[in-house]
């Protein structure tokens, strides 16, 4: 359903600076060359946030070749240069003559600042902790150590799937520290469960826990498996993850919805305290579409609020909340000249409608084509929107729309390529995520 007759119109107004960080701030294996893309931001301490920043390989043709994450820490939007730089994985094989590249995506997951107060006025248990995970795909190698495909596609069946590495963290308020990493096979996180594909969007705080979207399946199915082979598709669950014996662990999941063909989940708590979740239609059709599910009752049940045609193409969806509250999806739209899958040069946030069953007109957050003009390369990728709302040391809350521009696979980096970390600006603010 798109917007319902005679609602109001909400415009969410968005900076638009330069990008925040493109050249990687931390060292990457002999020959590897890589740019920042895409972004998210986590609390770290009441002043401190962290930019989980995804390093994309560039001087390759190969499509999707990630080489790992850092973590850039900041306290003002004011500046490009981070307090700290923290390499959190990359991608590289410790065995000589490994017949593959075990190829890791960007980490996923959340953090309890340090200081962080529950809603009683009492510390958190776990603050200053959290954690993260992400996929690892094995691009095969031939014998001169090159990666022998091109597109991700190209790996069909589970020789190709490397798990997933699960990180453990902590941070004092000067030194961040990498307490535990480990690799966990898909069917290995609940006994009689697969774990399909890791969420897009952070995990929201729920008491002492983290609630986050997840794909999945029953570990017996085959459901998801086959069809494509850069993303294993699934059914969208809800994930609790709870910290116990000083690591952080999947706890539980439960089923949002039985249809399959979906990927990247995202999840937002309303103002109201029900749970809003979206995930990205995997289905090749022409018109992908939008999907939210809402639970009243904190996840135990849930029925679809909107299923929408028309409104994006084929990119990267996310489910945010504004600083005053207002749930909006990011992703790009439509275009009448382009595939659906290439229609990636605006970047727009469509807020939903007072009852939750319908998007409204959407704010453009970005034009590429109207403001950088024609790619000098094949097409504009402006896409991967996730956004936070933080805290830094002016005393501010801020909400922050990552996201990356990149000038395609196999050329070199141009002056619009890196991650983006613009503000959406609304005119109040409800209670933040967290206390301090």
């Amino acid at each position: 359903m798109t917007s319902p007759p005679g609602e109001q119109h909400i415009q969410l107004n968005v900076t638009r600076h330069d990008k925040r960080f493109a050249e990687v701030l931390a060292p990457l294996p002999e020959g590897q060359h890589g740019v920042y893309g895409l972004g998210r931001a986590w609390q770290l301490s009441s002043t401190q946030v962290g930019i989980v920043a995804n390093i994309r390989s560039w001087g390759s043709d190969v499509v999707d070749l990630e080489l790992g994450n850092d973590l850039l820490i900041i306290d003002s939007l004011d500046t490009m240069q981070p307090s700290a730089v923290i390499p959190l994985n990359r991608s590289e094989n410790t065995e000589a003559g490994a017949s593959y590249l075990p190829v890791k995506y960007p980490l996923c997951g959340n953090f309890v600042p340090l200081g962080a107060l529950r809603a009683d006025g009492s510390p958190y248990p776990h603050a200053g902790t959290g954690f993260a995970f992400c996929l690892i795909k094995r691009f095969p190698l031939n014998e001169k150590g090159e990666i022998s495909i091109r597109y991700i596609g190209e790996m069909q069946g589970n020789e190709s799937h490397g798990g997933f590495e699960l990180q453990q963290y902590r941070y004092d308020g000067e030194t961040f520290t990498i307490e535990q990493t480990e690799i966990i096979a898909p069917n290995d996180f609940l006994d009689g469960w697969r774990l399909n594909c890791p969420p897009l969007g952070s995990g929201i705080p729920d008491g002492d826990d983290f609630l986050a979207g997840v794909i999945g399946r029953p570990a017996d199915s085959t459901l998801g498996m086959g069809e494509r082979g850069d993303h294993e598709s699934g059914s969208p669950y809800l994930a609790r993850w709870k910290r116990t014996d000083g690591r952080w662990h999947l706890a539980e999941v439960s089923q949002v919805s039985h249809v399959v063909d979906y990927i990247e989940p995202s999840l937002i708590r309303d103002t109201n305290g029900d749970l809003l979740y979206s995930a990205r239609d995997w289905d090749m059709r022409p018109n992908p579409l939008v999907s939210v599910w809402r639970s009243t009752d904190n996840g135990s049940t849930w029925e679809q609020a909107i299923e929408a045609e028309g409104v994006r193409s084929q990119s990267p969806c996310t489910l945010n909340q504004a600083l005053d509250g207002t749930p909006y999806l990011a992703s790009c739209p439509l275009e009448d000249d382009k595939p659906t899958y290439w229609a990636r040069s605006r970047l727009h946030l469509w807020p939903l409608s007072q009852g939750r069953d319908g998007v409204l007109p959407p704010s453009l957050a970005r034009d590429a084509l109207a403001e950088f003009g024609e790619p000098t390369h094949v097409r504009w990728y402006l896409d991967h929107p996730i956004a936070s709302t933080i805290r830094l040391a002016d005393g501010r809350w801020h909400h922050v729309l990552c996201y990356r521009i990149m000038e395609g696979h196999g050329a070199p980096p141009t002056e619009t390529t890196g991650l983006y970390v613009e503000e959406v600006l609304t005119e109040r603010t409800i209670e933040p995520p967290w206390r301090f």
